[in-house]
């Protein structure tokens, strides 16, 4: 890790850049209640600051009943998300 950039931060929400030694950056967002992470999303960008692979809990899914927990990767140009759960399972 070569270093860490807080955009904000206080008692229910956390949101910082994590910059990597690759050139790389994690971008994190967490929103508590309470003790309870009720939203996050994790991403990963390359050193052009363009999409690698993220992590999150929004949704994205707009006619299900409940938020999926999803994995999304890029590739060629497309952006595809899977639940997270399916992707643990294999």
């Amino acid at each position: 890790m070569q270093r860490i950039v807080v955009l904000e931060i206080d008692g229910e929400t956390l949101h910082l850049i994590i910059y990597l030694e690759d050139g790389t950056n994690l971008r994190v967002t967490e929103q508590w209640a309470g003790t309870t992470l009720a939203h996050y999303s994790y991403y990963w960008l390359n050193s052009a600051n363009e999409f690698k692979i993220g992590w999150d809990n929004a949704p994205h899914y707009t006619r299900a009943l409940r938020t999926f927990h999803t994995i999304s990767t890029l590739d060629k140009g497309r952006i595809f998300r899977s639940p997270l759960k399916q992707l643990l399972k294999r």
